[in-house]
């Protein structure tokens, strides 16, 4: 099947959730209205969408896959068998494996759930703003937590700047695959491979400076990104904005700027 033949996916039924006071929710009501306000109608509309997408059980697909194809065809730019064409390349060839498990984990979509043990509509939506509208700290935990979820003990003491990095630069090539109107996988594999080493290789040396033993913590990974990488953190909240939204422009809320990686072509 190719991307020229098109599949319409059918949108869940938003009708019946809605963002009510009387559900369980373990924030105040004006924290509860100050993530409202962090979306437009049209997001959180969207959210909703997502929400009943990850609250369907019988459905199988993953994590990313699920986020993805629940904009429907035709509100999302491509068609479902296009986008879940794209989204399987992005988890089988770009990100690391489990990365959707790590990401949905480091949201914290499984906790705080209501009482009948569904997580709540009001946790999912604060993960979302944590995503990609909130303070850039929110997007550096998450990258932060995203490569250590796996490993207690490497959380705790340490984590390889190469990792890291590695993942953040995964993370903006992914997102270009969402949204490029020409998807290549031979071309995209090629330039992944092509210019990783020239575009992460400076990087990597300069978080390493931070730390001590060839590793790095939390607060070093922090402090890093704010004073040498200041938009690093917009690798997360690109490709998780990309996956969500990709039917709408990036919020004026975000305050986004792109992080750059060098090129050989620089």
């Amino acid at each position: 099947m190719n991307e020229n033949q098109e599949m319409q996916t059918m949108a869940p039924n938003q009708q019946e959730l809605t963002l009510s006071n009387d559900a369980y929710c373990p924030y105040q009501d004006e924290e509860l209205e100050q993530l409202i306000q962090c979306f437009g109608e049209e997001e959180l509309d969207q959210v909703i969408r997502c929400y009943a997408a990850l609250m369907d059980h019988r459905n199988s697909d993953t994590f990313l896959m699920k986020i993805a194809l629940s904009s429907p065809y035709p509100l999302s730019l491509l068609s479902g068998n296009r986008m879940r064409r794209r989204i399987e390349f992005i988890e089988d060839k770009i990100l690391p494996s489990g990365f959707g498990s790590s990401l949905r984990e480091a949201m914290a979509v499984e906790l705080l759930v209501d009482y009948e043990g569904e997580i709540s509509l009001e946790r999912f939506l604060k993960g979302v703003a944590d995503c990609c509208i909130r303070d850039s700290k929110n997007q550096l935990r998450l990258i932060w937590d995203s490569c250590s979820v796996d490993d207690t003990e490497l959380k705790e003491h340490g984590l390889d700047p190469a990792k890291i990095v590695d993942l953040c630069y995964r993370l903006s090539i992914a997102a270009e695959v969402i949204t490029t109107r020409n998807f290549d996988m031979d071309a995209i594999t090629a330039k992944l491979e092509s210019e990783h080493d020239f575009a992460c290789s400076s990087l990597e040396r300069s978080l390493a400076e931070t730390g001590s033993n060839g590793v790095v913590n939390k607060q070093n990974f922090f402090d890093w990104a704010q004073t040498s990488a200041p938009h690093i953190s917009s690798t997360m909240s690109s490709f998780v904005h990309q996956l969500l939204f990709h039917t709408t422009k990036m919020p004026t809320t975000l305050n986004y700027v792109p992080f750059k990686f060098p090129t050989s072509s620089d």
